[in-house]
């Protein structure tokens, strides 16, 4: 089992944070394949906004295995999911479906929007088979001039799959 905690401006999740964002899998996945330094991590916290939502995945005992986020807009009940990504010593445990449930039961439970939708690169097929296992549906491509897969979830299709 785990849990999410808010990422907090500090070096332990910086450099969490470095190590996963710049690994080759994740660089690959990530539009933005830049790499990131703590520096990087210390301005994303300064100029974040309150509905920039950050987490880090660990175990009951504490073992940080994974990160995700969601932007989420209020006003119009929706949230573009962002950065899941699960440490390479932890895949094929289970992890992400794990995260992918608590973010999606934070997003559709606790905020009651009515939909997470999300961006994934065309050519990022682990991710997109991921996604399709945990009930995304792919609802548009080629957004934003970019190799790129819409994908969405909506409440009601989160409520009738548990």
């Amino acid at each position: 089992m785990i849990r999410l905690r808010p990422i907090e401006a500090t070096y332990h999740d910086a450099d969490l944070l470095v190590r996963w964002r710049n690994s080759e899998s994740a660089r690959a996945a990530f539009f933005n394949s830049d790499v990131v330094t703590p520096d990087t991590h210390f301005q994303f916290m300064r100029n974040r906004k309150a509905h920039d939502l950050v987490w880090i995945a660990e175990t009951l005992q504490g073992e940080p295995v994974g990160m995700v986020g969601l932007r989420v807009d209020v006003i119009h009940r929706v949230a573009e999911h962002r950065s899941l990504y699960v440490d390479e010593q932890a895949r094929h445990l289970g992890y992400g479906r794990e995260i992918e449930a608590l973010v999606l039961s934070y997003a559709f439970d606790t905020l009651r929007l009515e939909c997470v939708w999300a961006d994934v690169l065309a050519s990022n097929e682990a991710g997109r088979r991921f996604y399709e296992v945990v009930g995304w549906k792919e609802t548009a491509t080629d957004v934003h001039g970019a190799q790129t897969v819409v994908i969405e979830m909506h409440r009601q299709e989160w409520e009738g799959g548990r």
